[in-house]
Formats: structure tokens, C-alpha cells, sequence
């Protein structure tokens, strides 16, 4: 008999830094193994150098964005899982906003010694 999928760890809404990395991770179980397509602001993501989908057996779904811009402040990334079973969704809005520190001069490497 089918199972309908469920998404067994819902995302959250997700702050990060402009030009920052954000990685979604989740598990969906179901049976037949339903079919998985992550989408931004209702568009499909593809694959490229700035996001890398990932599956990783049994059931751990994978979504990294990196180099986030600040056009995509109030985005929404959706997770959605189908089989004959059913449907689940679960979604993250993330916001994008100031800049990560930096610094400004690397930190000296150097061994102090006790007393």
C-alpha cells in the first residue's frame, strides 16, 4: 500500500549575511520513494556553482545556496515530496541582510609561552 510522504524535519525561516551560505536539510519517508523538487519563490532551483542539491541515503535531502545576493531577502525555499501516495511541503523564508564580519588583518599565528 502507498504511504504518502512526510517531511519529518520541517524547516525554518533562516537568517543569514548577504553574499553568506545557507544549507536546508531534511528527512522525507514514503512509499513508493517520493519524487523531491526544492523550488525558490516558486521556480525550480537547478543545480549550479551556487546550489548544490544532495541526497543522502536512506531519506536526507540536502539544499546549499551560497553566495546568497540580497535580491533574495524574503525569498522562500520550498521543499515538496510526491508519490501516489500524496503530497508534503515544507518551506523557509530566508532573510538576507548586512555583511558578515571580516577582518581586517589576519590574526598572527604565534605561541606564547607560560610565566
Amino acid at each position: 500500500a502507498a504511504q504518502k510522504p512526510e517531511i519529518l524535519q520541517p524547516f525554518k525561516d533562516t537568517k543569514l549575511p548577504i553574499g553568506g551560505t545557507v544549507t536546508l536539510t531534511t528527512k522525507v519517508r514514503g512509499f513508493p520513494v517520493p519524487q523531491v523538487m526544492w523550488k525558490l519563490n516558486d521556480e525550480p532551483i537547478n543545480e549550479s556553482d551556487t546550489a548544490v542539491i544532495e541526497f543522502q541515503k536512506p531519506m536526507t535531502y540536502k539544499l546549499t545556496l551560497k553566495d546568497v545576493p540580497e535580491s533574495l531577502n524574503d525569498a522562500i525555499v520550498t521543499i515538496s515530496a510526491n508519490n501516489v501516495g500524496g503530497e508534503a511541503v515544507s518551506h523557509s523564508k530566508l532573510t538576507v541582510k548586512g555583511r558578515a564580519p571580516q577582518f581586517i588583518s589576519k590574526p598572527i599565528k604565534c605561541t606564547i609561552l607560560e610565566g
